[in-house]
């Protein structure tokens, strides 16, 4: 996969917790994720790897099956469950049990299957989604070749949040790019990852800075900007734009 390739072949540099990322809020609210991981959850590890503040926020690792994710977690001492159950009610009431057991506020997943029953209500909102597609245009596993056989001129990705419908949930953050489909295709997909690894740690410091809320359909980013550039809201963290300078060296 090429976001495995990516993982490893370049360097990320590792970025420190400073005054200027707490944000102008003041008010840092305590934020515990659980990794929800079908596979490797690369954007995850990449995140990890590069950002302190994520480093302290991810506090355990759900799977629902042997993966490489796993092995990941488990050489960096960080706690995994694995729910092997087949029915999607039943892994998503084992996931709420166990997000409650570890004192758990969110859960970020780079997961293949869809979550279900009282888990979306009780923890509305908190459960956040890495999609590598634009929402709400290309839905599903299959977004990727959906945008090709449609012949876009853009692709991107989209963090949001999960509700009751298959990629419906409300929109954090998304980037949009021009592509041109006579290019490899690998390039795009690489870019898509990029752009989520980058894009998670964005919102993870939003998250502890208590900048997102609700906005009618959507989500309201506290003195968020607009304009040029992959990414909408523009990235503010210093640590997302140091991420996003390294994978773009």
């Amino acid at each position: 996969m090429r976001a495995a390739y990516a993982l490893q072949s370049r360097t990320i540099r590792v970025m420190s917790i400073s005054s200027k990322d707490q944000g102008p809020l003041g008010q840092a609210t305590t934020v515990r994720f659980v990794g929800v991981f079908s596979r490797n959850g690369a954007a995850v590890q990449a995140a990890w790897q590069h950002d302190a503040l994520f480093r302290r926020q991810l506090v355990a690792v759900v799977t629902d099956r042997d993966c490489a994710g796993e092995v990941w977690a488990r050489e960096r001492n960080i706690p995994v469950q694995r729910i092997e159950e087949p029915d999607n009610r039943r892994f998503s009431d084992g996931l709420a049990a166990y997000m409650d057991e570890v004192d758990a506020t969110h859960a970020v997943l780079a997961f293949t299957r869809l979550l279900e029953g009282d888990l979306l209500e009780r923890y509305q909102d908190r459960l956040i989604n890495l999609h590598p597609g634009l929402l709400p245009a290309f839905k599903g596993l299959h977004g990727f070749e959906e945008a090709r056989e449609a012949g876009v001129r853009f692709v991107g990705s989209t963090i949001h949040m999960i509700d009751q419908n298959m990629d419906c949930g409300r929109v954090v953050i998304q980037t949009a790019s021009g592509f041109d489909w006579q290019a490899p295709e690998t390039e795009a997909r690489q870019r898509q990852y990029e752009e989520l690894c980058v894009g998670l740690v964005q919102v993870c410091h939003w998250l502890e800075q208590g900048r997102i809320s609700n906005a009618g359909s959507g989500t309201h980013i506290q003195d968020a900007s607009f304009g040029e550039g992959p990414f909408s809201p523009r990235l503010d963290s210093a640590s997302a734009l140091e991420l996003w300078s390294d994978f773009q060296a």
